[in-house]
């Protein structure tokens, strides 16, 4: 809500003030810097006329007060188009299901990453060579991981959500396979790195689906479910991973769990995810709802036709964002984070307290 002036409320009754530039112009919200919702009145001889604007506590249109204080409604931003194919429009459980299997999605990549650690012993003793060897293939993984977040950002923009994560998602499950099939150290490598480069889409497409689904009042609710979900990856996957090894004292079958892991977010990902990608100012007619119109999002058929972000402009944006200067200290912040983890899992490792 505005927090901008007195406790006042403009109504239609105050006909004998005339309002200024500053009166009739009124930023509800604020996000970056970018005004997210104007609010304007038309001073006419009959009196002041308010916009209409829905509202978060019931979605139906009600006139718009200004300069409120106290939390009396929410308005929604950004406003909902009348379409049911907006998803701003969605029943909340399935925003809720996808919301939480792109959280799955995303724990699958690091998830993916993480098993490995573990593994490094058991592995260098079949292939004869030095866990250090073997930890290649992991920093390798983790290069990929940011190398595959940078690359599918743009692609999000341009094709769509939907098929990006359904591809990825496939085929980095059939990575982790080979992963767990590897018969010799070069193919093991060569699929580790594939896996997490596939696999990190569901990581960086994660607050576009949420933005595209919630409004502006719900999104630090929603983001915080997000990442609580997905971040736990990279502490449990070591730990699970080592309770598996120390059970069997084989390495494979914790690739088989991070395979079982996205086996299954594949196939809730055909059952449920759908295209949230739209654009209230021009938006491309769509078919009403049903599995059918679903399932072509998903395989990326609307994504070739329906006209969206420009290639260019997609990887304009993702530029815009990196120069940006909270950029780095956001950066170095969860990589600090990220490298804790790590270095605590390698030390329970060699240390006898991991999965030995």
């Amino acid at each position: 809500m505005l927090d901008k002036g007195d406790d006042v409320t403009l109504n239609a009754s105050q006909t004998n003030h005339e309002l200024t530039y500053e009166e009739r112009e009124r930023e509800i919200e604020r996000g970056d810097g970018e005004v997210l919702l104007l609010v304007d009145e038309d001073n006419e001889k009959s009196g002041i006329h308010y916009r209409q604007y829905k509202m978060a506590s019931d979605g139906k249109v009600t006139y718009l007060f200004i300069r409120i204080r106290s939390h009396v409604q929410t308005i929604l931003v950004p406003q909902p188009s009348n379409d049911p194919n907006d998803p701003l429009n969605w029943a909340s459980w399935k925003k809720h299901v996808l919301l939480v299997l792109v959280a799955f999605g995303g724990w699958n990549a690091d998830f993916a990453s993480g098993v490995g650690i573990p593994s490094l012993l058991l592995q260098g003793a079949e292939w004869g060579i030095t866990p250090t060897h073997v930890n290649d293939s992991g920093n390798l993984g983790i290069l990929m991981l940011g190398v595959g977040g940078i690359f599918w950002i743009p692609v999000i923009h341009y094709w769509g959500r939907a098929p990006v994560f359904f591809y990825t998602q496939i085929i980095g499950t059939f990575m982790t396979l080979g992963c767990a099939l590897a018969p010799n150290f070069a193919g093991f490598y060569g699929f580790r790195a594939l896996q997490t480069f596939f696999l990190t889409s569901g990581q960086c497409m994660g607050l576009a689906v949420i933005k595209d689904m919630f409004f502006f009042h719900e999104l630090a609710r929603k983001i915080n479910l997000y990442i609580l979900i997905f971040y736990a990856s990279p502490y449990l996957g070591p730990q699970l991973a080592g309770w598996v090894i120390y059970g069997v004292n084989e390495w494979r079958p914790v690739f088989w769990m991070s395979f079982a892991w996205g086996a299954m977010v594949v196939i809730l990902t055909i059952l449920f995810f759908d295209e949230t990608y739209y654009t209230r100012e021009n938006p491309y007619p769509r078919p009403p709802y049903s599995q059918k119109r679903r399932l072509l999002e998903l395989v990326g058929y609307y994504g070739f036709i329906e006209p969206r972000r420009p290639v260019g402009a997609s990887y304009g944006r993702l530029l815009a964002v990196i120069i940006k200067p909270v950029v780095i200290p956001v950066m170095l912040f969860f990589s600090m984070t990220f490298m804790w983890a790590i270095v605590v899992d390698f030390l329970d490792l060699f240390n006898g307290r991991g999965s030995t």
